[in-house]
């Protein structure tokens, strides 16, 4: 009976070691789909915050980019990543018309933590978040 005992508490152990592998790919998938919500998530709200800067007719381009930065924080300010990772369009740009349809466009560009994300989706391993927003010109 002593030995039953014994061989148990090792036969667990060594289920631990052959599961905490794939327990382990789990999560941090979950934290990269995570990180893939929380940057659309942003990316998002930067464009809305865009819009309604642009939507003033006296706002210049300068003003709603500085708008989409500042709403995004530090999310958008990474030093490692270059300097093509963020985009942001602003159309019609320059001088706006009162009445008219103004859209920001924010795309993001990011490269997953985990390499799982990075081998689902496209070739090059870098996930994209692109929203646009449209307000009247006021």
């Amino acid at each position: 009976m002593g030995m039953e005992g014994r061989g148990s508490r090792g036969q667990s152990v060594v289920e631990l070691a052959l599961l905490m592998p794939f327990l382990l790919w789990i999560l941090a998938g979950a934290v990269d789909f995570g990180r893939v919500y929380y940057y659309d998530i942003v990316v998002i709200n930067a464009a809305r915050s865009g819009a309604r800067a642009a939507a003033d007719i006296r706002k210049s381009d300068p003003q709603v980019l500085s708008a989409v930065q500042a709403d995004a924080g530090t999310v958008f300010n990474d030093p490692d990543y270059p300097d093509d990772h963020l985009v942001i369009t602003v159309s019609p740009s320059g001088d706006r018309e009162l009445g008219s349809t103004v859209t920001v466009k924010v795309t993001y560009r990011f490269t997953p933590i985990t390499p799982i994300l990075g081998a689902i989706f496209p070739p090059d391993g870098v996930l994209t978040a692109s929203r646009s927003a449209s307000m009247v010109a006021f």
